[in-house]
């Protein structure tokens, strides 16, 4: 089996829209995978 890890884009802002990700295999930095996640629907938060 192989183990994931997925690392969150330090750089991420609440009034973007957009999340970059990055994850590679546990033990085996060659594989790694590149993750693009936009949001669809805005989330808003009320006080």
């Amino acid at each position: 089996d192989y183990e994931l890890v997925i690392k969150i884009d330090d750089a991420i802002t609440y009034d973007s829209d957009e999340i970059n990700l990055s994850a590679y295999v546990k033990d085996n930095k060659n594989l790694t995978l590149d993750i693009y996640v936009k949001f669809i629907e805005s989330l808003s938060v009320t006080s």
